[in-house]
């Protein structure tokens, strides 16, 4: 089975992608971590040191960068499982994508809680839902998951 976990490396996100790379691993699967939530290097350039007048220009989008990183990273992995981890990122649009073209499952893990408004209208799209904050559990029990 081929897995892949979206997460950050970085500060401030917690390790969550990583281990749970190495314990997949440790099932025998192939997993991977694409971390779509850090800034891209030239995100980070572009906030220090272009001008102010012309930062309209250089803006990131960290939900455009995201999912076209993430079809383009399942178009050559095709992973039979994506995981993301926080959720909120990605389109609904992109993941009825995924799940046409790929034939992938999606799961989606919220490590903090209450969940925000926008993961509530993408929540449908996914085949796994997990949570480790019981606001977040009981919000989505009273939701209807």
């Amino acid at each position: 089975m081929r897995v892949m976990i979206t997460h950050g490396r970085r500060a401030p996100y917690a390790p969550f992608g990583a281990h749970l790379v190495k314990a997949f691993r440790a099932l025998g699967c192939e997993a991977t971590l694409l971390c779509v939530r850090d800034r891209p290097w030239w995100g980070t350039l572009a906030k220090r040191i272009v001008p102010a007048r012309w930062k309209s220009f250089w803006q990131w989008d960290q939900k455009v960068w995201a999912n076209r990183m993430v079809l383009t990273a399942a178009a050559r992995y095709r992973p039979d499982l994506l995981i993301e981890v926080g959720g909120d990122l990605f389109t609904i649009e992109s993941l009825r994508e995924m799940k046409r073209r790929w034939r992938m499952r999606l799961g989606l893990w919220l490590a903090e809680g209450p969940f925000r408004e926008p993961v509530g209208p993408a929540l449908d799209e996914y085949d796994l839902i997990a949570s480790t904050s019981r606001p977040e559990v009981q919000q989505l029990r009273q939701a209807g998951y």
